[in-house]
């Protein structure tokens, strides 16, 4: 056994070789290595690496040993500034649980956990005056996935797959700015026109730590027979981060007489001139709506009738693949190649849910079963559902469970409220979905917050609304 495999939870002889020849041998050099180099140069899986980068960093504070710096891992704490910023209270709690159920064989003190995060103030001091900065993970990705679609499609070679996406578009755009100020469910607004412009790739919708997490396969594209459809123009990093932290349940259309008013033919749409101050229809997404139905029956059924529950705050949302399309019908090629850059290569489906940790995921709509049981399937605890299930088997079963770098987490596997609507009423899928949040709440793993009526955030830092980058509110949860 070598000091890795002494030291960290994981590392066996087989593993330890591999590191080794790629030039990692020691605890500190595991601690200082980069991630994304170490994957390419060893095959080992990013998250696996991230884990172990974490637990020898943290074994550098006196008094972390393996495992402490494994159940620290557990938390969601990564590095020294999660570490020094944490409730010391809920890692004591944390830490007490999981000598509880044995895994781990000790518990630390209140003071001990104290004199951890001193030692972690001083080590991270000491990194950002003798290291460059490295951005936060969850704003690190930001960055990424911003860019990502204009890098694939005008710096790759032209043959690249994700080209694939650019068939749709340009479409109707206002300036992101009006957001700020609109109020109602529905109505009228006005905002400046931004031209014609590509949807860029979505980030993880609502709160990066909120409990509940839905995912879908790709974000629709509706402009495509809907042509009044606009979206949102994005002028810098921090308002697309803002955008999708506090989405809501609405999307918007361009006034019909407007519309009508400045139709051109040619081109066969609108044309309207930059900065027009143009009206706007702000209309509820029958999807989005469904969310809020889950929650009240949940909140109902569980006796929490005072609480503020809704979309984007208790229940983040994302899909598979970043990109917008109004289908997903390419060659078997072309799918294969899209899944390969986005989710494998540049993992933003898997690194936005590693950094959430959702206690529950729900997964709407058979495509979105079959990618996810096919990536995740050696995840699951038991058997996870087949492809060739029906709705009505996994909703009966109803009791998946996987585990994600040591996160525990509910999964269900819905028919789509909208795209497969019969089924979702003909299989009660509203109530199943509620039976397992209910479920998970009365078994302690969901909790409610009876100062701020949201439910508790899941374990881990977080970084995403206020850092160096870009600063869109105070954290209400932290």
């Amino acid at each position: 056994m070598g000091e890795l495999s002494d030291n960290i939870e994981g590392i066996g002889p087989v593993t330890e070789s591999r590191l080794a020849n790629a030039g990692i041998a020691t605890l500190v050099e595991l601690g200082d290595m980069n991630v994304q180099e170490m994957h390419e140069a060893t095959g080992i899986s990013a998250s696996k690496l991230k884990s172990w980068k974490a637990m020898a960093m943290l074994q550098s504070i006196e008094g972390v040993d393996r495992q402490f710096a494994e159940a620290l891992v557990k938390m969601g704490i990564f590095d020294f500034r999660g570490l020094a910023e944490t409730d010391p209270n809920m890692i004591v709690e944390r830490l007490d649980y999981y000598q509880s159920i044995g895994t781990i064989p000790n518990t630390a003190t209140l003071d001990e956990v104290g004199d951890w995060q001193v030692s972690a103030t001083v080590l991270q001091r000491e990194r950002e005056i003798f290291e460059p900065a490295l951005l936060p993970f969850e704003v690190d990705v930001v960055w990424e996935t911003m860019t990502c679609r204009g890098i694939r499609n005008y710096y790759e070679a032209p043959d690249h797959k994700c080209r694939w996406f650019h068939q749709f578009g340009p479409f109707h755009a206002y300036d992101v700015e009006v957001e700020d100020i609109m109020s109602g469910e529905t109505g009228y607004m006005r905002a400046y026109y931004a031209g014609r412009r590509y949807q860029i790739p979505e980030l993880l919708s609502g709160c990066r730590k909120a409990p509940i997490m839905s995912v879908g396969l790709n974000p629709n594209l509706r402009a495509v027979k809907d042509p009044k459809r606009i979206y949102p123009y994005f002028d810098d990093i921090q308002q697309y981060a803002k955008h999708f932290r506090y989405r809501t349940t609405y999307k918007y259309s361009i006034d019909d007489v407007c519309y009508d008013e400045h139709y051109e033919d040619p081109p066969g749409y609108a044309v309207f001139e930059m900065d027009e101050f143009i009206p706007l229809q702000k209309e509820n997404v029958s999807m989005y709506k469904e969310y809020d139905k889950i929650l009240k029956t949940f909140a109902q059924g569980v006796g929490i009738t005072d609480s503020n529950l809704a979309l984007a705050e208790d229940v983040s949302y994302y899909n598979f693949v970043a990109c917008h399309s109004p289908r997903w019908d390419m060659d078997t090629e072309t799918e294969v190649g899209i899944t390969d850059e986005c989710f494998k290569k540049r993992g933003f489906f898997l690194r936005q849910l590693e950094q959430s940790s959702p206690k529950v995921v729900i997964l709407f709509g058979e495509p979105i079963m079959e990618s996810f049981v096919e990536n995740f399937g050696d995840k699951f605890e038991g058997e996870a559902p087949k492809p060739s299930d029906t709705y009505g088997k996994t909703l009966e079963n109803n009791n998946y469970l996987m585990n994600l770098n040591e996160n525990r987490m509910r999964v269900i596997f819905s028919p789509h409220p909208t795209g497969a609507r019969y089924w979702y009423s003909y299989y009660d899928a509203l109530n199943k979905i509620v039976d397992v949040l209910s479920d998970e709440y009365n078994n302690g793993y969901i909790a409610y917050d009876e100062n701020l009526k949201h439910l508790k955030r899941s374990e881990g830092d977080c970084k995403f609304c206020k850092n160096d980058i870009f600063f869109i509110g105070e954290c209400k949860y932290r």
